[in-house]
């Protein structure tokens, strides 16, 4: 992040940078006999971002799901169209009600944006800031046990 400011000004090289990392960890997990449906990308603040854009920018392959907890998709924008594999790939957003680093707006956004594109999307909100809490752990817990 280069700017706080709420739509946050984000360094893309090193955006690109983390996805191409991303993309080989889940090119490594397909090597070694991976079943792509059963690789998930999951991330937190930044981290969140970085699956998203990774999720839905860059790879072009099936995924189990992503999990985007107290993020935001800096690079989600009106004209890019997804695939019909990325539009199969399901989503669960989680989000602070007071998170005041990560406003939730900002993730509302995401999970409209791929929403709007037929994506399979759910949000969730907690009473918490920029943070995760114990109630939250179970409900990933209960989103990957349904997909797995």
């Amino acid at each position: 992040i280069l700017a706080m400011s709420p739509a946050r000004a984000i360094d893309r090289q090193q955006l690109e940078q983390s996805a191409e990392q991303v993309i080989a960890l889940i090119e490594a997990q397909q090597g070694d006999g991976i079943d792509p449906q059963r690789i998930f990308l999951a991330g937190f603040s930044q981290g969140g971002a970085v699956v998203l854009h990774t999720a839905f920018l860059r790879w072009q392959g099936a995924l189990g799901g992503v999990l985007a907890l107290s993020t935001y998709a800096p690079s989600f924008a009106d004209e890019l169209q997804l695939s019909d594999t990325q539009r199969a790939i399901p989503v669960y957003c989680l989000h602070g009600k007071q998170d005041g680093v990560v406003l939730p707006g900002m993730g509302r956004s995401a999970h409209d944006w791929l929403q709007h594109r037929g994506v399979s999307v759910a949000w969730q909100e907690y009473p918490m800031a920029h943070e995760v809490l114990p109630e939250e752990i179970r409900d990933i817990g209960t989103w990957l046990a349904a997909r797995l």
